[in-house]
């Protein structure tokens, strides 16, 4: 289990690095309903990554597939497909890792004009992302875990991937006419740093992805 969680709490930790949620969360904070805002953003992410989970873990139901049969092959398959996506993700984000901390905009930064709680919630699914994601929920399936631990595993990777934005929440909640200027150096620290630590990350999980699955299909 242990073996499992690692990876998990790495990934995790990982999301926190995508600039675009820290700059989202950051206006949500900056607006004239700051808490159900933030509240309705945290409950948006923190469906979408039970629907992924949901979704993976169903494709096996946490039984260990036989050597050589079909539902092997398909997580074989699926951890291929996650290599690849991951690889992409891994060189789009070492390009903008010399983009300066102004750069660049959120995705969502269109809905932000009116934004309300229901605008927050789907903005964290959009946000999201979801190749992390993707990645923990292959870690989990291919660890075979039974439905306790692949509950502790969600669990793991769901307070990992919102440790900036709860520290960031935080920081809001204790003082909220002095919090602007750490926000800001968060959202800078992120910006700058958060491409380059988010591509290296991208990079040697789709390697073990990558690894891991052909070593699987030259075995069977």
């Amino acid at each position: 289990m242990l073996r499992t969680l690692v990876p998990i709490l790495v990934l995790g930790l990982s999301a926190n690095l995508e600039p675009g949620t820290l700059v989202v969360f950051v206006m949500l904070l900056q607006t004239d309903r700051p808490r159900r805002n933030a509240l309705a953003f945290l409950a948006g992410w923190f469906v979408s990554l039970a629907v992924v989970f949901t979704l993976s873990y169903s494709v096996l139901h946490g039984e260990s597939p036989v050597s050589g049969s079909t539902e092997e092959l398909l997580v074989q398959l699926g951890e291929i497909v996650v290599a690849v996506v991951l690889a992409w993700v891994a060189v789009h984000e070492w390009r903008r890792r010399h983009d300066t901390p102004g750069s660049g905009q959120p995705r969502t930064a269109r809905w932000l004009d009116d934004l309300g709680p229901r605008t927050a919630f789907f903005a964290a699914m959009w946000e999201q992302p979801w190749t992390v994601t993707m990645a923990a929920a292959m870690v989990v399936v291919r660890a075979s875990l039974g439905a306790p631990e692949a509950v502790v595993a969600f669990l793991v990777f769901a307070l990992a991937s919102t440790a900036l934005i709860g520290t960031v929440w935080t920081v809001f909640r204790r003082d909220p006419a002095r919090a602007e200027a750490t926000l800001r150096k968060a959202e800078v620290a992120v910006r700058t740093r958060g491409p380059r630590v988010f591509a290296v990350v991208a990079a040697v999980a789709s390697l073990a992805f990558f690894a891991d699955a052909v070593y699987g299909l030259a075995t069977r």
